[in-house]
């Protein structure tokens, strides 16, 4: 039976930092495959067994790549399939773009004769850019 052991992974700022840590959890003994998702800061390694040994080995893989990974389930494909589309609540990337369209609207009503004190515009744009924005860190050109 193939279970899929589900990690959080945290300090990933691009895609290629995704497929180092692909390749890491891959080269673990005993995971078949593996597959990191950038956007959602998830993997997914697809394992015979779910000793905790194997468990630690993946988040010690993680954390030599420089990256912060934790064991969050163990589901079978099987049951995956039926919670895959289920979602309790917004998903946070969800809800910051909300945010982000909704301090970005008033904005736009300046450019249809709507005054709007800049200081009201600067705050605005503030939640926007800090709040909505803040996963957008730079990165200096390391990886």
């Amino acid at each position: 039976m193939t279970n899929l052991l589900r990690f959080q992974i945290k300090g990933m700022r691009c895609v290629t930092c995704a497929t180092r840590v692909e390749k890491a959890i891959a080269s673990v003994d005993g995971v078949k495959a593996a597959k990191v998702n950038f956007v959602n800061e998830k993997a997914t390694a697809q394992v015979d067994s779910t000793e905790p040994i194997l468990v630690k080995n993946i988040e010690n893989a993680i954390h030599d790549e420089g990256y912060k990974g934790v064991y969050v389930s163990e589901k079978s494909p099987a049951h995956d399939k039926h919670q895959n589309h289920m979602h309790h609540g917004i998903a946070p990337e969800y809800r910051d773009l909300l945010i982000a369209v909704l301090f970005t609207l008033p904005l736009l009503l300046h450019m249809f004769g709507v005054y709007i004190p800049p200081l009201i515009q600067w705050i605005l744009a503030s939640v926007v850019q800090f709040w909505a924005g803040r996963h957008f860190t730079p990165t200096l050109g390391i990886h």
